[in-house]
């Protein structure tokens, strides 16, 4: 399993350019928002939470 350490400003930036408004960006975004921790950055070690952001990072 790979951890990621983003600043959850800068994900949510591109999640929003990617599909601005869209109903699945601010499902994304609410998952981040869980996993925001003190120091401002997203720590995804979850594997579920880390494919379903990979998917929509790398998408084609």
């Amino acid at each position: 399993m790979r951890v990621i350490n983003i600043d959850y400003r800068f994900l949510i930036s591109i999640i929003e350019l990617k599909s601005p408004g869209s109903e699945w960006s601010a499902q994304i975004k609410s998952l981040i928002m869980l996993k925001y921790d003190t120091k401002e950055n997203l720590k995804a070690k979850d594997t579920f939470f880390y494919k379903k952001l990979e998917k929509i990072l790398f998408a084609n």
